[in-house]
């Protein structure tokens, strides 16, 4: 498998989160497991607001991006539709031949799944609406008493609740967060730096419309594509090798640069 503290390295100031959507697709694979389907999820804040006339939301970003590109490698093809994180981790505690993407990689989780590959290197933030940044504390012990959007079973939920912050309004996604923030509903919200920008553009908010005002450096790794523990060897391996093939092909350089155009 890739070393990904270099590709970490290599990309941390260059790779864009885009909001993307869970993703279950059936699929079979000739030669391995070809009986068996493979389930593919992802979150909600991967994806793109429904379409006009649809009620099916629009995978979006590099997550599925190169997820997609790893699938094509190994012979899958998948179809695609968008669930809650929360089923996502459902699903990978409790069933076989599950994979899922953007799962953050902190040492709770490390024996908990099969980690397929690195799709970009993260750095979360706490971030509020411009015109308050100044009234708020800046650090984890000052902030605790602030009311902060969670999403259920998502590792910032999971830190926050080890730091004290027992002030959570829990979401299902980010859709609404900036209307609660103007709304007094919420004082601050927690998202990924390098995601803010298209956050902020597809909300048709104006740049600057968020700032960050505390850095959660703890948790700032990496977003990969796991495997449910329980998975068939012989098919995780295949998905690692086809990771790894794209990056020793460049491929995976050209799909990250294709995002950032």
């Amino acid at each position: 498998m890739l070393q990904h503290n270099a590709i970490i390295t290599r990309y941390r100031s260059s790779l864009i989160l885009h909001t993307i959507a869970a993703l279950l697709c059936c699929v079979t694979l000739p030669g391995v497991a070809a009986e068996t389907p493979l389930k593919v999820y992802s979150e909600l804040e991967e994806a793109d607001n429904f379409p006009e006339n649809s009620d099916v939301a629009v995978p979006i970003g590099p997550g599925f991006t190169i997820t997609t590109a790893v699938l094509a490698e190994a012979g899958y093809t998948a179809d695609v539709r968008v669930v809650p994180w929360p089923r996502v981790v459902h699903s990978l505690d409790t069933e076989q031949n599950v994979l899922a993407f953007s799962m953050t990689r902190t040492p709770e989780r490390e024996d908990r799944y099969h980690w397929i590959g690195l799709i970009r290197p993260i750095s979360f933030k706490l971030w509020t609406l411009a015109e308050l940044a100044g009234e708020l504390p800046d650090t984890l012990e000052e902030a605790k008493h602030l009311r902060v959007s969670a999403i259920r079973d998502d590792v910032v939920e999971n830190y926050l609740i080890g730091k004290g912050f027992n002030n959570r309004v829990y979401l299902s996604e980010n859709a609404n967060v900036i209307t609660m923030l103007r709304r007094g509903r919420i004082d601050i919200l927690p998202y990924i730096e390098s995601g803010m920008a298209s956050f902020l553009a597809r909300k048709n908010e104006p740049p600057g419309t968020l700032v960050p005002i505390i850095d959660l450096e703890e948790i700032s790794t990496g977003h990969y594509i796991v495997m449910s523990k329980q998975s068939d060897p012989e098919l995780v391996r295949l998905l690692q090798d086809s990771y790894q093939a794209l990056v020793e092909r460049g491929e995976f350089d050209e799909l990250i640069d294709l995002e950032q155009d």
